[in-house]
């Protein structure tokens, strides 16, 4: 008796676990991809609400250039350097 309310039991979490992922994976896949301007500007660490309120202003994104117009040299050369593995760090 205890084997099968252990199985029932794992076989109801099992379930679940299915039902948990499978159950919102058309709505994820039908959703519209974010552009890469708008995927950047989260990666950068953005504000997700402003990034919202700009997109429902107007069609299109801004253009990268308008959205960080405060950055200095610095931190764009900082970035740019991200992919080279033998950079020197910038924050020394």
């Amino acid at each position: 008796m205890t084997q099968f309310v252990v199985g029932l039991v794992v076989g109801l979490s099992l379930a679940a676990v299915v039902v948990i992922v499978w159950a919102p994976w058309k709505q994820v896949r039908a959703a519209r991809p974010l552009d890469e301007t708008t995927e950047t500007r989260i990666l950068l660490g953005d504000d997700p609400e402003q990034i919202a309120r700009d997109l429902d202003g107007q069609n299109e994104p801004a253009e990268p250039a308008d959205l960080h117009e405060d950055w200095d040299t610095g931190a764009l050369r900082a970035l740019r350097s991200l992919d080279e593995p033998d950079s020197p760090n910038l924050d020394k």
